[in-house]
């Protein structure tokens, strides 16, 4: 998982035509203008998805992985605490759903988490290798407006 400025996100990431694409998207738009829910930026290939939400006690976030989809997240507005582990020291608690690209699971160490603290004009890249709980509250709950891009590997 790489976590940066969305302004050194081109020198920290391997840029191909799509990621170009996610970039460009979250540079030319005026992102808190942009309405909850879906806008597809280049079909199934890149497409992005703007939340808001309640942050929650870090002990009720849920772990989730996919494997089709780079997920690109970044905050508009508010922070939020997000932690990492690697998949394969998730132990699932569904099976993988094709259809929404995700996997739930429970990170086994709980001790090898690594918790990071997200505020706004701030981004998280989650590969496929990386399992990640979003929406955690940092100092008190708070609303959070985010997009998350979600690239095809």
């Amino acid at each position: 998982m790489l976590i940066c400025k969305i302004d050194q996100l081109a020198d920290q990431v391997k840029m191909n035509e799509k990621m170009r694409k996610a970039i460009d998207f979250l540079i030319k738009t005026d992102l808190k203008k942009l309405p909850v829910g879906r806008t597809d930026i280049d079909g199934e290939e890149v497409y992005a998805k703007v939340f808001e939400y309640e942050t929650i006690p870090w002990e009720d976030v849920k772990f989730e992985a996919h494997e089709k989809y780079i997920d690109l997240q970044y905050v508009i507005s508010g922070k939020e605490a997000m932690g990492y582990i690697d998949t394969r020291k998730l132990k699932k608690t569904d099976e993988y759903n094709p259809q929404k690209d995700v996997v739930h699971g429970t990170p086994t160490p709980a001790k090898d988490v690594s918790w990071t603290i997200l505020a706004e004009d701030e981004l998280a890249v989650c590969y496929p290798i990386d399992a990640h709980a979003p929406k955690g509250i940092v100092e008190a709950s708070e609303k959070i407006k985010k997009i998350i891009i979600k690239i095809a590997v």
